[in-house]
C-alpha cells in the first residue's frame, strides 16, 4: 500500500512537471538550450528611501537609443506613484510623484537593451554646444591655467583633452588641479572637471556616465568617461591615462553633472543597480506577447521578479538537483559523507570560490579545526560550549587565511569568507567524533567522500545548461521530487556494498 502511494505521487508529480515543460517548449517555443552569447542585457535600478509623510518625488534618468545600443523594453514598478517624462539637456528624465509617502519607499526601473555589432564610425556630435560651468575667481583662474598647460603640449581638441586628463588623474596633481578637484579624485569627478575646463576653452565636451555590461558584478558601480566633439563627431576617452580607450561594453546612460537619481520629500536614499544577461530572444518574444497564454502565472512568475531576486533563484533552483545527486551517491552508490546536505552547501560555496581554491581552503580549515578540536578533548568541555569554541576557531582560521592571502596577493584565498562557517564547524565536530569512535581511517575516508560529493554537485549545479533549464522551467522540480520519492523506497544493495561483499558472492556454489 505504501509503495503504491509513493508510485502514484511520483507519477503525478512527474506528469505535471513534464506536461508544463512540454507546453513551454512546444506551445511557447521556449528554447531547451541557452542562446549562443546573446547580447541582450537586463538592467534594473532600485531606489529606496524613507518617506517623510508629505509629497515625494523621485527623478531618474532614462537611457536613450544610440548607434550601438537599442532599448527593447522599459518599465517602472512604483505602487502609488504617478509617472511623467521630460527631455533635459543631460538626457531623458522620469519623474515619479506621490502625494503622501510615509515609511519605507521602493521604486523599480527595469529596461532591456540590445547591443549591436561594434561600429567603427564615431557618433555624430550635436550642433548645440554645452554651456561652460559657472566657475568664478580662483576656480576659473585654475581652469585657465590647466587649459594653457594642456594646449602647450597638443594642438587638436583630442590632444588637449588627453593632456588635461593626465594632469588631473596624475599621481601628483599641481595646485590648479587640486583646486578644481577638491577632495574628490574619482573618475566621475575627473570627467566632470575635465569637461568643464574644456568648455571654458571653447571646446565642446561633456562627461558621460553609464554602466559596464558585465555579468557577476556585485555591486554594480557606474562608470564615467569624457566625450570631445571634433570634426563633427564625438571622441571618447576614459579618465585613466594608462587606458584611454573606452571599452565596448560601457553603456552610456546619462550625461552632465546631475546624479542618476534625485529624491525630494524623503531621507536616506539608496540606489542599487543590477545587470545580467537577458533571457534568450525567443523567451523575450514569448513573454512580451499580449496573448493570455504567454502571460499566465505559470510561465512568467520568475520573469516578473526583480533582477537581484532572479539571480538568487538561479542558484536556489539548482539546489534540489544537487540534493537528488547526493541521494543517488549515498543511497545507490554508497559513498559516505559528513552530514545530510553539507556537501551541497559546500558546492554552493565552490560557485564563488571556484573549485580548486574551494577544495584547498576547505581542506585547510577543516584540518586546523580538527587539530584544535582533538586537543580540546583534554579539556572535557560540555557539548554546546565545545561547539562554540570550535566555531570561534573556524572563524579565526578563516580570518587568518584571508589576511595571509591578501599579503601574498592570492585573490582566490580571499573567498574563504564565503564558506558557511556553521557547516564547517559541524563537519569538524562530526569528523572528530568519528576519529575517536572508529579511528582516523574512517574519518579521513568520509572527509574525502564529502569533498568528492561536493565536487560532483558543483560540476552539475554550475553547468550553464542546468541553470538555464531549471530557471526557465522550474516545473522540472516536480520531476526531481518524483525521483527523490522513488529513491526513498529503494532498499537494495549499494554499489560499494556489492564490491565489499564480492568475496562472499564468489564463494557461493
Amino acid at each position: 500500500m505504501r509503495n503504491r502511494t509513493v508510485y502514484l505521487l511520483s507519477a503525478m508529480f512527474a506528469a505535471v512537471g513534464l506536461g508544463l515543460f512540454a507546453y513551454k517548449v512546444l506551445a511557447l517555443d521556449f528554447p531547451l538550450t541557452p542562446g549562443d552569447a546573446p547580447d541582450n542585457w537586463a538592467v534594473e535600478t532600485r531606489v529606496t528611501f524613507q518617506g517623510s509623510g508629505g509629497p515625494a518625488a523621485v527623478r531618474l534618468f532614462i537611457p536613450r537609443n544610440t548607434r550601438a545600443y537599442t532599448i527593447l523594453d522599459q518599465s517602472f514598478v512604483s505602487r502609488g506613484y504617478a509617472l511623467n517624462t521630460e527631455l533635459t539637456p543631460d538626457g531623458r528624465m522620469a519623474t515619479l510623484t506621490r502625494r503622501q509617502a510615509q515609511g519605507s519607499q521602493t521604486v523599480y526601473f527595469r529596461f532591456l537593451i540590445h547591443r549591436a555589432e561594434p561600429s567603427s564610425a564615431l557618433p555624430l556630435a550635436e550642433p548645440a554646444p554645452v554651456p561652460p560651468p559657472p566657475w568664478k575667481d580662483v576656480r576659473l583662474e585654475a581652469a585657465r591655467v590647466l587649459l594653457d598647460q594642456s594646449r602647450d603640449d597638443g594642438g587638436t581638441a583630442t590632444d588637449i583633452a588627453e593632456n588635461l586628463i593626465k594632469k588631473l588623474a596624475g599621481p601628483d596633481p599641481d595646485d590648479a588641479a587640486r583646486t578644481l578637484l577638491g577632495n574628490g579624485t574619482s573618475a566621475e569627478r575627473i570627467a566632470t572637471v575635465a569637461a568643464g575646463v574644456l568648455r571654458i576653452g571653447g571646446i565642446h565636451a561633456r562627461s558621460v556616465h553609464g554602466i559596464a555590461l558585465v555579468e557577476g558584478q556585485k555591486p554594480v558601480h557606474t562608470v564615467h568617461w569624457l566625450e570631445i566633439a571634433e570634426a563633427g563627431a564625438w571622441h571618447r576617452m576614459t579618465t585613466d591615462p594608462a587606458a584611454p580607450q573606452v571599452p565596448a561594453n560601457w553603456f552610456p546612460w546619462w550625461r552632465g553633472t546631475t546624479k542618476l537619481t534625485q529624491v525630494d520629500g524623503g531621507t536616506s536614499p539608496k540606489v542599487r543597480i543590477t545587470v545580467e544577461r537577458a533571457a534568450d530572444q525567443t523567451i523575450v518574444d514569448s513573454l512580451s506577447q499580449s496573448s493570455t497564454q504567454a502571460k499566465n502565472l505559470l510561465t512568467t512568475a520568475l520573469a516578473t521578479l526583480p533582477l537581484e531576486v532572479q539571480q538568487v533563484y538561479r542558484v536556489l533552483l539548482v539546489v534540489p538537483l544537487g540534493v537528488l545527486l547526493l541521494v543517488v551517491l549515498r543511497n545507490v552508490i554508497g559513498l559516505k559523507s559528513f552530514g545530510t546536505f553539507m556537501p551541497v552547501l559546500i558546492a554552493l560555496a565552490f560557485r564563488e570560490t571556484q573549485l580548486l581554491w574551494g577544495i584547498v581552503l576547505f581542506t585547510v580549515i577543516v584540518t586546523i579545526g580538527l587539530a584544535i578540536r582533538l586537543w580540546m578533548e583534554n579539556l572535557r568541555l560540555l557539548v554546546v560550549p565545545r561547539l562554540a569554541a570550535v566555531l570561534i576557531v573556524v572563524v579565526g582560521a578563516m580570518a587568518v587565511l584571508s589576511v595571509a592571502s591578501a599579503q601574498l596577493g592570492l585573490a582566490g584565498g580571499l573567498s574563504v569568507a564565503l564558506f558557511p562557517m556553521v557547516i564547517l564547524t559541524m563537519t569538524v565536530e562530526r569528523m572528530s567524533v568519528i576519529w575517536d569512535e572508529r579511528g582516523p581511517r574512517d574519518a579521513v575516508q568520509q572527509g574525502i567522500g564529502s569533498l568528492i560529493v561536493a565536487t560532483v554537485c558543483y560540476l552539475l549545479m554550475s553547468h550553464p545548461l542546468v541553470e538555464h533549464l531549471f530557471f526557465q522551467f522550474p516545473e522540472l522540480l516536480l520531476v526531481v521530487l518524483a525521483a527523490v520519492l522513488l529513491l526513498g523506497r529503494y532498499s537494495g544493495y549499494r554499489l560499494t556494498e556489492l564490491y565489499r561483499f564480492r568475496p562472499l558472492a564468489g564463494g557461493q556454489p
